[in-house]
This record gives structure tokens, C-alpha cells and sequence, in this order.
């Protein structure tokens, strides 16, 4: 198993968890993958951030088998955001961005901060402390004012905005040296 950078600090998004375990990687039949994402975890605690709204979303949201294994499995690995005061901070600056960019109509900005929904703290987190988002999660396209978006702004396009890098859950199998 290969390490991380150092310096490099990536956020997970819900679908880098739900995604493989609904299209690549049945825990039936990839056991090994399920265990690389957890050793991934334990040997790189300060660079794989799973946020209590993440580890929330996939806890209380079903009781599925992927919900008893992410509590089971990553519980020790939560990063609890309810306390940092640099995220709540940035949050605000997140959300006066979606509300006065004219990229976004009403109703697709009540979508993004139902409560509970991950997307908006993930965000601020990663703006707030320089991290890379992983996510599956594509950008909207090109944003425009003059046909501003219905639906709920898009986790890259937001980044993109703060000058955040996302990426999807196959760069960090390629640098932890998944083999399944």
C-alpha cells in the first residue's frame, strides 16, 4: 500500500463511498477492497478526511450494508467540523458566493442547504484548510447569469471558484496502490 504526501490532504465526498459500493465493489465480492479503504484510513489518518456531515450522510441516511460498515470501520476517523471556527467562517463566504453570483435560482440553493446535506460543509472545509475534494461529482458546465442554474450548485464548480482541487476516488486508488 502506497502513502500519501505529506502535505497533501483530500476530503471525501459521500458518493466516494456510495458509488463503489452500488457499481464497482460489492463488499460480497470485493472484501479486499473494503479492507484497503479502511488499512487507507489507519495508515494515512492526517490525509484522508472523512467529515462527521459525510460520515452522517452515509450513517443515518440508509441502513444498508455500506451504513454499518462505515460505522463499524471509519468511525475512529471522523473529523468532527461542528467546532472549527475556520470552516464556519469560510462557510459563510460559500454561501454569499451561491447567493450573489447570480449562478444559482432559489430553489437549487434550498436543495444544497437542506440540512444534512453534506455538500455545503465539505466545501468550506476544503476551502478553509486547503484541501483536495474527492468526489464523483461533475461540474454543471459553464455557468452562466444569464440562464442561471435550477439545480443545486455543483461540488467542482464551487471549488473551482475558491481555487480548490477536486478529484475522483481513481487518482487516490492510484496513489495508495490499490489491488484488488
Amino acid at each position: 500500500m502506497g502513502q500519501l504526501d505529506a502535505n497533501d490532504a483530500y476530503i471525501l465526498d459521500s458518493n466516494s463511498f456510495i458509488a463503489p459500493f452500488r457499481n464497482y465493489y460489492s463488499m460480497e465480492h470485493f472484501p479486499s477492497y473494503w479492507n484497503w479503504l479502511k488499512d487507507s484510513f489507519s495508515t494515512n489518518p492526517k490525509n484522508l478526511i472523512l467529515p462527521k456531515i459525510v460520515y452522517d450522510e452515509l450513517t443515518t441516511k440508509s441502513d444498508d450494508e455500506l451504513s454499518e460498515w462505515v460505522k463499524s470501520n471509519l468511525q475512529p476517523y471522523v473529523y468532527d467540523e461542528s467546532h472549527d471556527t475556520d470552516m464556519w467562517l469560510t462557510f459563510q463566504k460559500v454561501l454569499n458566493f451561491i447567493l450573489t453570483s447570480g449562478y444559482y435560482i432559489k430553489p437549487g440553493v434550498d436543495d444544497w442547504l437542506k440540512e444534512g446535506k453534506a455538500d455545503p460543509q465539505l466545501v468550506a472545509l476544503a476551502v478553509a484548510h486547503k484541501w483536495k475534494v474527492v468526489t464523483f461529482e461533475e461540474s454543471a458546465g459553464v455557468l452562466n447569469k444569464n440562464t442561471p442554474m435550477k439545480k443545486e450548485p455543483k461540488i467542482p464548480d464551487i471549488c473551482d471558484h475558491f481555487g480548490v482541487e477536486c478529484v475522483n476516488l481513481y487518482l487516490i486508488e492510484e496513489k495508495l496502490q490499490l489491488v484488488i
